[in-house]
C-alpha cells in the first residue's frame, strides 16, 4: 500500500488529528493532549522525552526511541523486550509490563499486550489483566491492532484469519467475518468480506456492528482509517474513489493516479506527472497538481506545499503564504502552538506560531512513533513467523507510520 511519504515529519501525524467531517474524531482529542515527544538532544547520543520548549523530562537515557506518551504511558524496546513506563520524570515501569513481545498504546484506560508464551491480553493502567483474547464467546483471537478507538479493537480470529471487533469489556461487537477491517475512527470502520456465493463486498461498519454495503467487487483500502469523514479505495481496474461514513462512494477522475491522503472536503491526489494537488469529493480540482507534495499541518487548518522553491504554508496555495526556506519538512505541535521543522542539513528546530525559530532548541533526532509494532500477535498466530517486533534502527513500519521508503533520516 503506497502512503504519502511526506506528509509528516513524524509518524503519529500521519492521520493523528484528522477530523471526521461533522462528527468528532477521537484523534482530535488525542493530539490535543500530546505535549511530549521522543527526541535526542543535539550533542547527545541517547533518546529521551522533550517538550516544545526544549526541556527534557527524561534526557539521554534510552538506546531505542520511545513511543509518544499516550494516556500517560510510553513504551521502549530493550534487549529483554518491550517495557511500558509511566510518562513522568521518574518514569517508573508499569507493574507486570516489562519484557513484552508486543505492546500497544493506552486509550480508554486499556491497551493490548502480549507476554512471551502468553495469549494477547488487555491490561489496564495498573498493569492488571482485564481479559485474554484466547477465549471470547468461543473465539480465539491471536492478532489485533494496537489501540482501542471509538471503544473498539479490531481482532483477528485464529484459523479463519477473519477480522471482527471487541469492546473494552471483552464483548464481540463486530463478528469476525471480514478479510480486512480498518481501525474505528469517527465511530466507523471500512471492511472487505465475502458473501455466501464468494462475491467480495466493500462495507462501512459502525461502532454498534451495523453494516452498510458500499459496492461489490474487490477493493484495496488505501488508508488506515476514516479521516475527514472519508477513506480512499482503489478498485480492480485501478480506479480511485472516496468512501464516506454513510457508505457512499465518490468516484475520482481517471486522471487521478494516486490518492495520497484525505483532507477536509477532499483529498490530496497525484496525477500522471507525479505532481500533487487537491480535489473535492465531486472530483473537482481545488488546487491544481503543481507540487512535489501537499500535506495538512496536523491540528491546524493550514496546508504545507513543497515545490522547487521549497516549503510554503497557508490556507491554500494562493497568497498569502508563509515561505519557509532551508527546511525539508514541517509538522505541527498544536498542543504547544508550535512546529517542528527539519532542515535540509538534517537539524531539527522548533518554530513558534509565527514560524520563527525559537533560539536555543535543537534536536539531532525526533520520533513520533505511536506504537512499536503495527499489529499485536500471539505465539499461535500463523503470521508470527513472518512478523517480528521492530528493533531499534530497523526500517520497519509501525501502525500509522510513513512508508518504509521514507528517506528522512530523522525518523525512527
Amino acid at each position: 500500500m503506497k502512503t504519502s511519504r511526506i506528509h509528516l515529519i513524524i509518524l503519529l501525524i500521519a492521520l493523528l488529528a484528522q477530523s471526521c467531517g461533522n462528527s468528532s474524531s477521537e484523534y482530535d482529542r488525542m493530539v490535543s493532549e500530546i505535549t511530549l515527544f521522543p527526541a535526542i538532544q543535539k550533542g547527545q547520543g541517547r533518546w529521551g522525552l522533550a517538550d516544545a520548549s526544549g526541556r527534557f523530562i527524561i534526557a539521554d537515557e534510552f538506546e531505542s526511541a520511545p513511543t509518544v506518551p499516550i494516556g500517560g504511558f510510553f513504551s521502549v524496546y530493550t534487549d529483554n523486550g518491550i517495557n511500558i513506563y509511566r510518562a513522568t520524570h521518574e518514569h517508573p515501569l508499569l507493574a507486570g509490563a516489562e519484557g513484552l513481545r508486543y505492546a500497544g498504546a493506552f486509550n480508554d484506560g486499556v491497551t493490548p499486550v502480549c507476554k512471551p508464551g502468553r495469549p494477547i491480553e488487555i491490561i489496564d493502567t495498573a498493569g492488571t489483566t482485564k481479559f485474554s483474547l484466547s477465549d471470547i464467546d468461543g473465539h480465539n483471537f491471536t492478532a489485533c491492532t494496537p489501540m482501542f478507538l471509538s471503544g473498539l479493537l479490531p481482532v483477528r480470529e485464529f484459523g479463519t484469519n477473519l477480522w471482527g471487533a471487541i469492546d473494552t469489556d471483552g464483548h464481540i461487537i463486530v463478528e469476525p467475518v471480514y478479510d480486512v477491517l480498518t481501525p474505528f475512527n469517527c465511530d466507523h470502520a471500512l471492511g472487505m468480506r465475502r458473501q455466501q456465493d464468494g462475491t467480495p463486498i466493500l462495507a462501512v461498519v459502525d461502532s454498534k456492528g451495523s453494516e452498510s454495503v458500499v459496492a461489490q467487487g474487490h477493493f484495496e483500502i488505501e488508508q488506515n482509517m476514516f479521516a475527514y469523514g472519508t477513506i480512499p479505495v482503489r478498485d480492480e481496474n485501478g480506479r480511485w474513489s472516496l468512501v464516506d461514513t454513510k457508505g457512499r462512494i465518490h468516484a475520482m477522475p481517471e486522471s487521478v493516479r494516486h490518492i495520497d491522503m484525505t483532507v477536509e472536503d477532499g483529498a490530496v491526489i497525484t496525477d500522471a506527472s507525479a505532481l500533487s494537488g487537491i480535489i473535492n469529493q465531486d472530483g473537482e480540482v481545488m488546487i491544481a497538481p503543481a507540487y512535489f507534495r501537499i500535506y495538512p499541518l496536523t491540528g491546524t487548518i493550514l496546508l504545507c506545499f513543497e515545490n522547487n522553491d521549497g516549503l510554503a504554508v497557508g490556507l491554500s496555495d494562493e497568497l498569502p503564504v508563509t515561505k519557509l526556506t532551508g527546511y525539508s519538512s514541517i509538522t505541527a505541535l498544536p498542543a504547544n502552538d508550535s512546529y517542528l521543522a527539519t532542515g535540509k542539513d538534517g537539524s531539527i528546530s522548533v518554530l513558534n506560531e509565527d514560524f520563527q525559530v525559537i533560539p536555543g532548541i535543537e534536536f539531532s533526532k525526533i520520533s513520533m512513533r505511536l506504537t512499536i509494532s503495527d499489529l499485536i500477535l500471539s505465539d499461535r498466530d500463523e503470521d508470527h513467523r513472518n512478523f517480528n517486533t521492530a528493533k531499534p534502527d530497523e526500517d520497519y513500519p509501525s501502525w500509522m507510520e510513513p512508508d518504509d521508503n521514507d528517506e528522512s533520516e530523522n525518523q525512527e
